[in-house]
This record gives structure tokens, sequence and C-alpha cells, in this order.
């Protein structure tokens, strides 16, 4: 009896450790292995390159539909293009939906802290554009990949194995560069790999994104949370060079949403824009429609304006903007569509963000077209 009562006592203990350890492991976004051969649905491996993508949309990263509202945390050096340190610090972000956030950035030399409301972004701290690498930190963490509604404007393909690799690596190829003539007639002059997308070999795992010829991007140590992989430690390098490394301190969701730890104070800002015409300084790209919605972060859908809607108004408005080097919408002009329609497609295309463009590594100031369609549902549609 004095047997089987001890044998009991520490099955019991052995459980209720194991437990502890189940929780703590939730908790922390410690990481939990897939099975082999298999996604996060328990789906096979996806065979189509395309799909692999679509597959692994759903689980890399924190965008998407059914994202929980989330914490999350991490620590960051950057560092100029020789190597050389520039600052440290910390990016912090809770998160509910598009329009309800609380970023911040706090380092050596910057500290900004950005809020999402109904009427568009507000920040306090420095009023400069954040350093560029501390953008990149964000989208590496939070959308790594092209969204999934966007991966049918690419073509997508199996690059041939490495001796010696294991990992599947995919490129994303599609025009690179659209010129747009004063009559609005585009011409493509250029096309080419937009990107390479390396995962594990046996589940949609993203390990190295590559971005041009000379940007690169490693995930390390994987941890998940409600089915979400993000990567323990990141690692941006520029031909060769670390430009960017952080380290995943805090990932977990929120159970209980506090609104005041959403409301901006009341020194809040709306962040610098302008809205003049066009202009083509040195350095500026100029990329199709196509290439910036690929880069596309947060889309705020405009609002149909009611006397337009009573009026029967509808049609496409197309903006000339001007995106700057962090993927904030600087410029935007109006290049055709209805007068009452014109001031309510502004109003949301100068709250979009994009992933900052790269050329040679660096990031530039991009010029695009963005054509924002108003529809009344019972009407036709109406160019």
């Amino acid at each position: 009896m004095r047997k089987a009562s001890l044998l009991r006592s520490l099955c019991c203990r052995i459980f209720m450790l194991f437990l502890a350890g189940a929780s703590v492991g939730l908790l922390t976004g410690e990481a939990q292995s897939l099975p082999a051969s298999q996604g996060s649905s328990g789906a096979a491996m996806p065979n189509d390159p395309k799909e692999l993508l679509r597959s692994a949309t759903k689980i890399n990263g924190l965008s998407g539909l059914n994202v929980k509202p989330w914490h999350l945390k991490a620590s960051y050096q950057i560092f100029d293009q020789d190597g050389n340190p520039k600052g440290r610090g910390t990016y912090e972000e809770l998160w509910v939906s598009q329009t309800r956030f609380k970023r911040s950035f706090s380092g050596d030399g910057f500290t900004q802290t950005r809020y999402g409301t109904e009427n568009g972004t507000v920040q306090t701290g420095d009023s400069i554009q954040a350093p560029w690498q501390l953008d990149t930190l964000r989208y590496d963490l939070v959308t790594p990949l092209p969204r999934e509604d966007h991966l049918d404007a690419w073509d997508f393909a199996d690059l041939p194995a490495v001796p010696g690799q294991i990992s599947r690596c995919v490129s994303m190829s599609g025009p690179l560069r659209v010129t747009i003539s004063a009559s609005g007639a585009s011409t493509t002059s250029e096309k080419g790999i937009l990107g390479v997308f390396c995962f594990a070999a046996e589940r949609p795992l993203l390990e190295t994104r590559e971005q041009g010829t000379t940007a690169t991007t490693t995930f390390n140590n994987p941890a998940t949370l409600e089915g979400r992989w993000l990567p323990r430690d990141l690692e941006m390098k520029v031909k060769g060079q670390v430009v960017l490394s952080a380290h995943l301190e805090v990932f977990e969701t929120i159970e209980t949403v506090h609104e005041a730890d959403f409301a901006p104070p009341a020194e809040a800002t709306t962040p610098p824009m302008i809205l003049v015409g066009t202009r083509h300084p040195p350095g500026q790209v100029q990329v199709s429609g196509g290439v910036a919605a690929a880069m596309l972060i947060t889309k705020v859908n405009p609002t149909y304006p009611p006397i337009a809607h009573a009026a029967r108004v509808q049609g496409t408005v197309v903006l000339q903007a001007v995106v700057g080097k962090g993927g904030q919408v600087s410029e935007l002009r109006i290049l055709s569509g209805p007068p009452m329609l014109q001031q309510a497609a502004l109003d949301a295309v100068k709250q979009w963000v994009y992933r900052p463009y790269l050329l040679n590594g660096s990031p530039v100031e991009v010029m695009t077209t963005v054509n924002v369609v108003f529809q009344i549902p019972d009407l036709p549609a109406k160019p």
C-alpha cells in the first residue's frame, strides 16, 4: 500500500510539473514543434510555390484574419552600412486592430510613440521620421511576407536546391518598374525577381528573405503563440554588413483590452503631411501601383461622402503618391476622379503605410500611383 501511495504521489508531481512547464511555454512563446512534413493546419507541405506562400502567410507574423490582440517587445541595435553602431533601444507594441494600437520606439537619440485611432494615426515624442531600420524591424516581425490578397498578382517559382541546403526557396517575380505617360498610359520597362523567401524543409516557416540582390533578413529561433510564429532573433544585412539585429523579449496575446492603454495623450499630434504637387528629386524611384500594393502594410478604407452617395456619384480617384524612406506617405496629388470623391480618397491614402522600398540595399523615396475605387453596390461599376 505504501509503495502504491508513493507511486501515485510521484505520478501526481510529474503531472503537475508537466502542466507548469506547458503553461510557461504558452506565456513566453516557447517554440512548439509541428508534425514532420506538415504545416500548421496539419495539411501536407504545398508543392505549388504560390500555395506555399499562401500557407506561410497564415502562420508567419501577426497580420491577416483571425489574429487575436497581441503585445510584443523587442530589443534592437542598428548600424550604418559600414558596420558602425548607431544606437540601441526597444520596440514595443500593443495591437487590437488597424485603428487601435500603441507602437513605441525608445532608444539612443530617438523616442516616439504612435497611436492608432478611428481618425488616423497620432504620435508623441520626436516629430522626425524614425530611422528606417526601426520601421523595417516592425514589418519583419509583424508582416514578413506579402499580403495574402496580393499573391495572385505575382509569379512564384521554386529555386534550384543548393548542395547542402535544407531550406526550400521560392522566388517572387513581376514588373519592377512601370512608367506612366502624360496620357495616363503605362509601359512596363523592367521585369525581374522582387524577392526570395526560404522556408524550413518540412513546414512553411520563414527562415530567410532576400529583397533585391543586396538585402537579406534572417529569422532565427522561432517562437509560437496561438499558431503564429515570430523569430526570437532577427538580423538584417545589406551587402553582407549587419545593419539591424533584434531579440524578441515578449510575445503574448492580450486577454483583457484596457482602453486607457490606447488613449493618446493631449499633446499627441498628427504626423507631418504635405499635400503638394509632384517633384522628382535625385534618388527618387518610380514604381508601378502593383509593386507598391505588394509593399502595403496598413490600408485605411475611405469613407463614402454622404453627399456623393446621395447624388449616386461613383468612380475611381487616381492619386500620385510619394512614399518616404520609412514607408509613410509624404505627398499626394490628384490626377483624376470625380471631384466629390477626391477629398475622401486623400484622407484615406495619407494614412497608408508601406514597407520601405530598398534600392541597392538602401531605403529610397518612391513615387507611385494609387487607385481608390468608389462604387455603390446597386449601380453598375463606373471607371
